[in-house]
């Protein structure tokens, strides 16, 4: 009888691409929620014939894949210039990790002042891979292990209330590579977990277009649209994911509503106008959320508490340069 079933996950960029990673215990590195889900999918073609009865024959089963999520509590490294272990996974999202050093881009290992993730069209086909490992409890000693590659997602970066932290929210699609059951002596044990507490959404300063944004709930949504590779000559009839494209960045915000004087929202949505947007949490190691380019998509009156709400949508648009349109912040850029 179980008494309590629990998922863990383990997970590691593939190096070549699109072959899937051995992982180790090294991998069991990122702090992930108690809310991982994934569903394996194996495609079945159904046949019925005309044999003068209504019963089908037996299916042809055919591609494997599934799907992967989960939450991770965003908390920064230990320093402004170390890359915690939650890079891999935006990496697998399509973003890039970017080192800065006197206010220049360098290589992540020369970083300095910080590091920035941003949607790049350099990573998207920088594939993950995936162990998921079901713990029954006073059931066995096994343990019943999902693996996952080719893996490629998108990521939401949000936060519920203030005085949450702000949460990294993963969705991945990957090839079904084996389900199998693993004796409890070999199964990976979580190493290098970080001991950052991940801080809550306080003290924090919130603008867009320099006017302070008293919000309660914001969201990022990278818009990644990940689409299937298929491959015949592979055994699962799927070499991986990849990212086509992007329907976004998009961010959404629910502050207080203000007056047009102070706020011209309306003025901006209809003249199609171009605002900042900067969402900065301090402390030793600060992270910021910043987007030189924000278009008005959606305005609409809500309610919090009693009082009246814009609840605004941005479409974050191409910056000064390619590939500018987002970016997560560890540390500083100048």
């Amino acid at each position: 009888m179980f008494l309590i079933n629990k998922r863990t996950l383990a997970a590691e960029l593939e190096s070549p691409a699109y072959t899937a990673a051995t992982l180790a215990s090294a991998d069991f590195n990122v702090r992930i929620k108690e809310d991982i889900t994934y569903s394996p999918e194996i495609m079945e073609y159904r046949r019925r014939v005309m044999q003068g009865d209504l019963d089908f024959d037996s299916s042809v089963m055919g591609r494997q894949k599934g799907t992967i999520s989960f939450t991770v509590d965003l908390a920064p490294a230990a320093a402004v210039n170390t890359e915690p272990a939650w890079s891999k996974l935006l990496k697998a999202c399509g973003l890039k990790a970017i080192g800065w050093n006197s206010g220049s881009e360098v290589a992540v290992g020369s970083a300095v002042e910080g590091i920035s993730w941003e949607p790049h069209s350099d990573m998207t086909h920088t594939p993950i891979t995936f162990e998921i490992e079901e713990i029954a409890e006073g059931a066995s000693a096994s343990r019943l292990i999902t693996r996952f590659g080719g893996a490629m997602g998108n990521v939401k970066f949000g936060v519920n209330t203030v005085g949450e932290p702000v949460q990294m929210k993963f969705e991945f699609s990957g090839a079904l590579l084996s389900m199998a059951d693993r004796v409890y002596a070999s199964r990976l044990q979580p190493t290098s977990l970080s001991t950052v507490v991940p801080p809550a959404l306080l003290s924090a300063t919130a603008l867009i277009s320099a006017v302070a944004q008293d919000c309660d709930k914001f969201e990022f949504d990278m818009g990644g649209d990940v689409q299937e590779w298929v491959d015949p000559s592979l055994s699962t009839g799927v070499k991986g994911f990849y990212i086509a494209g992007r329907e976004g960045p998009m961010m959404t915000i629910d502050p207080t509503s203000k007056l047009l004087a102070s706020e011209p929202v309306y003025t901006q949505w209809l003249a199609g106008t171009l605002v900042p947007v900067n969402i900065a949490m301090g402390g030793s190691v600060p992270l910021t959320f910043s987007a030189t380019k924000g278009q008005h998509t959606v305005v609409s009156v809500g309610e919090r508490n009693g009082a009246a709400t814009f609840e605004k949508t941005y479409l974050l648009t191409r910056g000064a340069t390619a590939n500018k349109t987002f970016q997560l912040l560890q540390g500083a850029t100048t």
